[in-house]
């Protein structure tokens, strides 16, 4: 399937999926160590990571537009990195949320799914490493396996967040901005599954 000419395209994937990585991860020190004073700078400090993100993929556009040959669907590879942006965007939108719902302390509850957004970026970052090879990379299923049940963990742990929202939280207007960060967190994570399933499609159509 890749070939040398072709490994542009499967190397800007992966550039793009680790400035998701990098966004990911940032999140979770921020809301590991959260300062609110401090939300203002951190939420643009993620911005230029999905900035850094959207430029590499402006540039694929670009080239994808005046390319003869391509190692797949024009079409294909144009959803490809868009949704691998969306997936960056996700995640830059939980920490706008964080600003503009001026939160003060965050809910323990959820760092864990922060924990499996990490993981989903990693096994997605992995997924598109070895895309050219999947021909040969007999893990090539497991890993989209893989973010799937991560997928569904996250959505097990949304289901119990919002559920202990309810229960602990009384406040009316908290409840409010938790829920809109618990679906943004949600969001997330199902962005990963998204680009993983697009990996798939690509690769059946190819196969």
């Amino acid at each position: 399937m890749a070939r040398v000419k072709d490994s542009y395209y499967f190397e800007t994937f992966v550039e793009c999926a680790d400035y998701s990585l990098q966004a990911a991860k940032l999140l979770k020190e921020i809301m590991t160590d959260y300062d609110s004073t401090m939300i203002g700078e951190n939420t643009k400090k993620i911005h230029f990571i999905e900035h850094q993100g959207d430029q590499v993929k402006h540039n694929l556009t670009k080239v994808l537009a005046r390319a003869f040959i391509t190692p797949f669907d024009r079409e294909d590879i144009a959803e490809l990195s868009q949704k691998i942006d969306t997936m960056t965007d996700s995640i830059e939108s939980v920490g706008m949320r964080l600003y503009t719902n001026n939160i003060k302390k965050i809910r323990p509850d959820a760092l864990p799914v922060i924990s499996l957004l990490i993981n989903a970026v990693e096994d997605v970052k992995t997924l598109l490493k070895e895309m050219p090879n999947f021909k040969r990379n007999t893990a090539f299923k497991d890993l989209i396996i893989r973010v799937n049940s991560v997928e569904e963990e996250a959505d097990k742990l949304f289901i119990e967040n919002m559920h202990r929202l309810s229960v602990e939280e009384s406040d009316p207007m908290k409840v409010l901005m938790w829920r809109d960060i618990y679906n943004a967190l949600e969001r997330s994570v199902d962005a990963c599954e998204y680009v993983a399933d697009t990996v798939e499609m690509v690769v059946l159509k190819n196969s």
